[in-house]
């Protein structure tokens, strides 16, 4: 397990790095859909428009109208990438704004906290000397202590926010739906406590060994 450290720690980077590189730079990451749709039969039209959030900004999708059996597209529309966005006219969703604002933050530091994790790890697979390894070993655990504080805080954060969106803007016309940044988030978080985990299960055995050494 100790050498899947830096396996383990270069993949929950990895997904870290996604997350916090989501909508309106990869477009395909996101936190939050909101979906609206609405129909006539008189006409045989519809209207559908969807927005997706992301750490730097969100991305509105062009409107998808059908009149008559014929599609007529509008065009997508993208903010600014830069963190602490602000809604314009096109959203009117102040709650989501202002919890994901406070919260997106937390991913890239996570991410760089991680990083650091990393290459941490792989140092300590080329040291021999006994001071040095533990020194960085203090080191690993408690920036892997941090890294797995701070991405379970934007975790939660994250669900509360979908949350609080699906019970306060859901309707029949407004559909509110997870996105896959979520998900990332959650498995970056359980291999980050399950790094830990074990390196405080190897800590413990190797105390219970120097003691009974001692006797």
């Amino acid at each position: 397990m100790f050498q899947l450290t830096p396996f383990i720690t270069c993949v929950v980077f990895l997904l870290l790095l996604l997350v916090s590189l989501s909508t309106p730079i990869i477009k395909g990451i996101f936190f939050l859909r909101l979906s609206a749709a609405s129909s006539s039969t008189l006409l045989n039209s519809s209207a559908r428009n969807s927005v997706t959030f992301g750490v730097w900004g969100y991305c509105a999708s062009g409107e998808d109208i059908r009149i008559f059996g014929i599609n007529h597209d509008a065009a997508k529309n993208c903010s600014g990438r830069h963190l602490g966005y602000t809604f314009d006219d096109t959203l009117q969703t102040t709650l989501v704004s202002k919890a994901l604002t406070a919260s997106l933050s937390l991913h890239p530091i996570a991410a760089v906290l991680t990083f650091i994790l990393f290459l941490i790890s792989l140092f300590i697979l080329r040291r021999n000397n006994h001071v040095a390894l533990q020194s960085l070993s203090l080191i690993q655990f408690g920036i892997g202590i941090l890294a797995a504080i701070i991405t379970t805080i934007a975790l939660l954060v994250d669900c509360i926010v979908v949350d609080a969106a699906r019970r306060t803007i859901s309707g029949h016309i407004v559909t509110v739906t997870w996105g896959n940044a979520v998900w990332m988030t959650l498995v970056a978080a359980i291999l980050l406590w399950a790094v830990k985990l074990e390196a405080m299960t190897r800590i413990l055995t190797r105390r219970q060994r120097h003691d009974a050494a001692l006797r």
